[in-house]
């Protein structure tokens, strides 16, 4: 074995244990046993064994089967089961084996077309190796961002498809060329395995900013939400302040009517100070449960502004085991696509709300039902949205989902005649 030799499967192994190491992140997705630091040294470790038992040892078994054992031990660091750290390590090995004799295949099918020496078949087919498993790696990665409803803009879509069918095409034009230097070769592979490494970079870094700018929209939309509902509670207690500022008066003013037998009076008078404290009462929320009086009340106000035909029926205690953040989060975001939802209905007397919020036997039980314009679904029957701004779309629902899952619940969406149905079922502990 030459320096050159060397040093290229050093380098090869590096970047082949970080492939792993993402892959293994990806599809695991569970949170660390162990502090990062000893997750890092775990991968350390592997490069520096897989490393020692190929360059010194050189039988394949025992290659494949320390490659395979040590596959198996670096999962510790995750919650997983025994069985899942099997089934992976199996799987990583087999994806691996299937991508060697892919190129094997290749470089043997070629190879007479360019003057390769043994080392440098070897050091070609582990640049082709490194760029096969990028672009796999690549293509997990971009489908579980798809999961997440984000829309990448078509100005960077096109170079991360464009970049690595380019770079394979490149690769079989190198093996197909006729007297071409090797050391041309090696350069252009490093050069398309660089390139497709910072395009993997750079389109994380895409995802991570658009998920970042929605979940701020998400949250100024919350703030704005807060603020409101604010306003409306001290407008309310000003209300109410000064009414008790002027009880006695008022008391005093009512008594010389009675006194003077002035019914009509004490009526008009009586009715004017209703008129003047009443809080919209038929959309008055009163559970004894401050989140969800509070919510319902600032959501119920903005439904009959809307001229939103309102059906409810609210039975919950007033000390629910829930979260607030997570009530408001379900209940705000089911609400307001109810008022959206009514609000693309050009009749405004088709407009309908019935809402229902329950709690039976530790089960808290969410039921909306709205009239709908229009609904469509995607190709995996998930709601897709008919706003402009696609971008933000779906956040909500997945928030929901979230929560939903948090206290092992479940969700049901439904069509049934032009009503869109969605119940929700949340298991709380007492």
């Amino acid at each position: 074995m030459t320096p050159t030799y060397i040093f290229f499967y050093i380098l090869y192994n590096i970047i082949n244990v970080f492939i792993i190491y993402k892959s293994i992140k990806i599809i695991l997705n569970n949170e660390l046993v162990f502090n990062q630091k000893y997750e890092i040294i775990s991968y350390i470790l592997y490069f520096l064994i897989s490393t020692t038992i190929f360059l010194l040892i050189r039988i394949p078994i025992i290659i494949l089967f320390s490659n395979m054992l040590i596959l198996f031990l670096i999962q510790f660091n995750y919650n997983t089961t025994i069985k899942n750290k099997i089934l992976l390590a199996l799987y990583i090995i087999l994806i691996l084996s299937i991508i060697d004799v892919i190129v094997s295949l290749i470089i043997n099918k070629f190879i007479t077309n360019i003057n390769f020496k043994s080392q440098y078949q070897s050091i070609f087919s582990w640049l082709l190796q490194l760029l096969i498993c990028f672009i796999l790696l690549k293509s997990i990665k971009i489908f579980e961002k798809m999961s997440l409803n984000i829309i990448i803009p078509n100005i960077f879509w096109l170079p991360l498809i464009t970049i690595p069918i380019i770079s394979i095409l490149i690769t079989l034009l190198l093996l197909i060329s006729k007297n071409i230097s090797v050391y041309l070769v090696i350069f252009l592979c490093i050069l398309l395995v660089i390139i497709n490494i910072m395009l993997f970079i750079l389109y994380d870094f895409l995802i991570q900013y658009i998920k970042h700018k929605l979940d701020k929209d998400i949250l100024e939309k919350e703030n704005e939400f807060n603020l409101k509902q604010l306003n409306i509670i001290k407008t309310n207690y000003e209300i109410l302040e000064e009414f008790r500022h002027d009880f006695k008066n008022h008391i005093i003013h009512i008594n010389k009517c009675a006194i003077n037998s002035n019914l009509n009076e004490i009526i008009n008078y009586t009715n004017n100070l209703l008129d003047k404290t009443k809080i919209n009462d038929n959309f008055n929320v009163n559970t004894g449960n401050l989140v969800i009086d509070s919510l319902l009340s600032f959501k119920f106000q903005e439904i009959l502004k809307n001229n939103i035909k309102l059906k409810y029926d609210i039975k919950i205690p007033y000390d629910l085991n829930i979260n607030s953040v997570d009530l408001i989060c379900i209940l705000g975001n089911l609400i307001d696509n109810v008022i959206e939802a009514n609000l693309m209905l050009n009749n405004v007397k088709d407009r309908y709300a019935n809402i229902n919020i329950k709690y039976i036997e530790k089960n808290l039980l969410i039921n909306l039902e709205n009239n709908f314009k229009e609904v469509k679904f995607d190709i995996n029957k998930n709601l897709k949205t008919i706003k402009k701004d696609k971008t933000k779309h779906g956040f909500g629902l997945k928030n929901i989902k979230k929560i939903v899952d948090k206290y092992n619940g479940n969700m049901e969406i439904n069509i049934k005649d032009n009503k869109f149905i969605t119940k929700i079922a949340l298991i709380l502990e007492n």
